[in-house]
């Protein structure tokens, strides 16, 4: 694959997931969840985009550990960037948040190259004993 693909999957990539994060905080903010739920989807959210962006970039199953450590951390910091500037947190939220969702994304993009090393594909990763290990 071409370095300019490759640039432009990464960005694609961090695109649709930072439209998620917004459409997601969005549908919380819209059904007003609180207690477990929304305490669950805070934690759960990061891994999750981060699985998927690591996933998308690198399809090939070609890219070193470090792609699926430095995608996690870009995406964190575009998207603790994009809600202290445009959702209006209060920046000392965001700098709260930053290290466990560092955390967490970054154990989101390992997991997915766990999977990916594994050679499990989409159809296997559906069954539900699975589930921990789906990229998507």
């Amino acid at each position: 694959m071409t370095p300019g693909r490759k640039g432009r999957r990464f960005a694609g990539a961090l695109s649709v997931a930072l439209v998620h994060c917004l459409a997601s905080y969005a549908l919380v903010q819209w059904v007003s969840l609180t207690g477990l739920v929304s305490v669950t989807f805070l934690l759960v959210q990061p891994a999750a985009v981060s699985a998927f962006a690591c996933y998308v970039t690198d399809l090939d199953g070609t890219q070193s550990r470090n792609h699926y450590i430095i995608t996690p951390t870009v995406l964190v910091f575009v998207a603790m960037g994009v809600a202290g500037i445009f959702l209006r947190e209060g920046v000392i939220c965001v700098v709260m948040l930053l290290p466990l969702w560092l955390m967490l994304a970054i154990s989101g993009g390992l997991i997915a190259r766990a999977s990916r090393k594994r050679g499990l594909t989409i159809r296997q990763c559906s069954a539900p004993r699975s589930c921990a290990c789906r990229p998507l």
